[in-house]
């Protein structure tokens, strides 16, 4: 399940409310700027990567042209700005290789640099760098340069049958999931676009794990974990979140079995990570450095679409996944910040994480009533007080959701969330309230998304109440959440 559903509601004895929402679930800024791509181009997240590599520097106006042709000399000027320091030459030599490059083209080096490396052959002692590249020859040229291999079964394309020169090339692009063709075509003798080639490199570029080679001059050192712990909290990823503090300065480190920072959240207003600070940026800067969010993250050769919800963005930056939360209620400002190292979010198995999920139920619950504290704090709001002795009772109304496939506060028995509560013996309760949400990857987004929604933030933020506990079932590996809030007779 990638839908993210929440519900809230509140009570005074037997006063009920109910509301439904559904949601669909590179540090330095770009050198270049062009005017003919925008964030609907099917290539733009490939040519944003790039961009921030420097790769574009050749181009000499401000128009991207992705539909145009792009010519074997650019082609090799691409790959050589990336990889120069990383795929060094096969191949001897004396005097120029090509009648066609001479020392004074612009494009020399990077065609000199493309042979010797074994990228181009050229074609009769010519390296032709006018010429537009063909889809056949990319396949080739990628299959080779980053040693691709695949040996599945798949229904290969009409356009390329077995004998054909490019077959194995375009055969392992295709079960790598680095192309899909079009309506069972993959044109072969096309020319490649700008665009293309982007999106084609780009994914190459993940499944062969090239861009933390690529990212690796600018990702610092781990440094070790905090040694003040205020809490820990498993985590559906293979590091153990550790609460360092508490309301306003709420901040966790997700720390590996080495004492290693791979993880991190913070709310504290005024902290900058990665050039935008908490509490005074706001979406509009984040999409002015960044540009548009990822839409989806390749593990184990398969794209996991990621949910969309306009009260956060993710980006890769400096070898991790970085996720800015915005306040929807407050200006679109950074209302907090999450890192977590790219090579945790791809060990992580799909959305979710393992099924070792009760492992992490507890942490799922008690983190919940930390972050609603921080933003209670943050409105100088009274912190509530924990109640997680009663969590069995949000615990079964989760459940009771999980096994019958629904998601509402009246339960499968016609129950109330307040009749719950006394008939599990809670008759000092005079009024309270419930969210309970589902889909979310983990409790931070559920957080983030219950606080970008009126009525859930209200009953978060609701002075009135004084305790709160929570109760976590899962359906395979996706969590329910139930939240569950008080006050009590005076």
């Amino acid at each position: 399940m990638r839908n993210l559903v929440m519900k809230g509601s509140m009570f005074l004895h037997l006063l009920f409310l109910a509301c439904v929402f559904v949601f669909i679930p590179h540090d330095v800024k770009a050198e270049k700027h062009f005017q003919d791509i925008g964030s609907a181009d099917s290539h733009y997240e490939a040519i944003n990567y790039l961009n921030q590599l420097d790769v574009y520097d050749y181009k000499t106006d401000d128009k991207f042209h992705p539909n145009q042709s792009i010519s074997r000399k650019e082609a090799a000027k691409i790959l050589h700005t990336l990889f120069h320091d990383h795929l060094h030459g096969i191949r001897d030599y004396s005097g120029d290789p090509f009648k066609d490059a001479a020392p004074s083209d612009p494009y020399y080096d990077s065609i000199l640099w493309a042979y010797e490396a074994g990228i181009f052959d050229g074609d009769g002692g010519r390296f032709r760098g006018e010429e537009p590249l063909y889809r056949a020859q990319l396949a080739k040229i990628l299959v080779n340069t980053f040693d691709l291999q695949y040996s599945g079964w798949i229904r290969l394309f009409q356009d390329v049958p077995k004998g054909h020169w490019a077959y194995d090339y375009i055969y392992t692009l295709y079960g790598l999931g680095i192309t899909t063709g079009s309506n069972g075509y993959f044109m072969p003798e096309q020319y490649v676009t700008n665009g293309q080639f982007a999106s084609f490199l780009y994914r190459t570029i993940l499944v062969a794990d090239y861009d933390k080679i690529l990212a690796a001059g600018k990702i610092p050192e781990r440094k070790q974990a905090s040694g003040k712990v205020l809490a820990s909290y498993n985590s559906e990823y293979e590091f153990v979140w550790h609460q360092i503090g508490r309301n306003e300065q709420l901040e966790l480190e997700g720390v590996n079995e080495n004492n290693e920072v791979v993880g991190f959240y913070s709310t504290i207003k005024g902290k900058e990570l990665f050039g935008i600070t908490i509490g005074k940026s706001d979406k509009n800067q984040v999409l002015k450095q960044y540009g548009k969010g990822i839409e989806a993250i390749l593990k184990n050769n398969l794209w996991y679409k990621l949910l969309k919800d306009e009260g956060y963005s993710m980006y890769f930056i400096e070898g991790k996944y970085v996720t800015f939360f915005f306040d929807l209620y407050n200006r679109d400002t950074v209302r907090s910040i999450l890192w977590v190292e790219r090579e945790y979010e791809k060990k992580k198995e799909g959305y979710y994480g393992d099924n070792r999920v009760e492992d992490r139920r507890e942490g799922f619950e008690n983190l919940m009533v930390e972050l609603m504290n921080q933003a209670r704090a943050a409105e100088g709001i009274p912190p509530l007080i924990s109640a997680q002795q009663y969590r069995e009772t949000a615990r079964k109304h989760s459940l009771d959701m999980v096994r019958n496939h629904f998601v509402s506060h009246i339960g499968s028995d016609g129950k109330s969330a307040l009749e719950r509560m006394l008939l599990d013996g809670m008759n000092f309760v005079q009024g309270g309230g419930e969210n309970i949400a589902a889909g979310a990857y983990n409790t931070i987004y559920a957080h983030e998304a219950l606080m970008n929604s009126l009525e859930h933030r209200e009953n978060i933020l609701y002075g009135r109440f004084t305790h709160a506990f929570t109760g976590v079932a899962f359906d395979g590996t996706t969590p329910y959440w139930t939240i569950d809030f008080y006050f009590e007779n005076k």
